[in-house]
């Protein structure tokens, strides 16, 4: 890493103050509760809302805290690791937000298994299910302003290729993507498996769709 770089890196860090505090804090919490919290932690739950694996309580109380600092740290080295990293200035707004939207979501999710790791009352699934749907939304609502780069957007053969491609790609996935998210957040109040048909069919098809799309285009062109 050259200077420039770390100077960026000092800038960006500066500038997330706000997640890096939270993320420090998470660390906090669970040194805090590890010693309330059972032998085996809740670790995943089945569509139904059922706990289907569990996990030791030092993972349960940690696991949370260090995937999020591993998912940000990533994010914040990905544009100096990438061979068209000069494309991350021209969405770096966007950037931002998916460089603090996603590491906020884990955390709000690692905080409600430590809630349901204390009272099993709390519906982990429904919650979940909501959180990735916001998610879906925001990372729609910045797809169409995404720059080619190999690390982040949608990264096929065909919109590495061709920079309209991608233009065009992109404009596409991003209203499906905030669509899936929408139907993602008004399903998770449903029974299963409705729940989780209401999440993974819309989000497939917003996967999958841009993908097919991008192909034709490149074809056509």
């Amino acid at each position: 890493m050259n200077r420039n770089e770390r100077q960026s890196l000092g800038v960006t860090l500066r500038q997330d103050w706000p997640l890096v505090a939270l993320i420090a804090t998470t660390f906090l919490v669970g040194a805090a509760l590890y010693p309330h919290l059972p032998e085996q932690v809740p670790g995943h739950w089945n569509v139904a809302g059922e706990v289907d694996r569990y996990i030791s309580r030092f993972w349960g109380a940690f696991l949370g805290p260090l995937v999020s600092l591993g998912v940000y740290l990533l994010m914040v080295l990905l544009p100096a690791l990438d061979p068209r990293q000069q494309n991350y200035g021209k969405f770096g707004s966007s950037y931002r937000v998916l460089r603090l939207a996603i590491p906020a979501v884990l955390i709000i999710i690692y905080l409600v298994s430590l809630a349901a790791a204390l009272d099993s009352q709390i519906n982990v699934g429904m919650v979940v299910q909501a959180l990735v749907s916001i998610l879906f939304i925001i990372i729609g609502n910045v797809m169409g302003r995404i720059r080619p780069t190999f690390f982040v957007g949608i990264r096929t053969p065909w919109t590495l290729a061709d920079d309209e491609v991608w233009r065009k790609t992109h404009r596409l996935a991003a209203p499906l993507w905030v669509l899936a998210g929408f139907l993602g957040l008004v399903t998770a109040i449903l029974p299963p498996p409705w729940n989780a048909l209401g999440l993974l069919a819309p989000l497939f098809l917003a996967a999958i769709v841009p993908v097919v799309y991008s192909y034709l285009i490149y074809r056509g062109r």
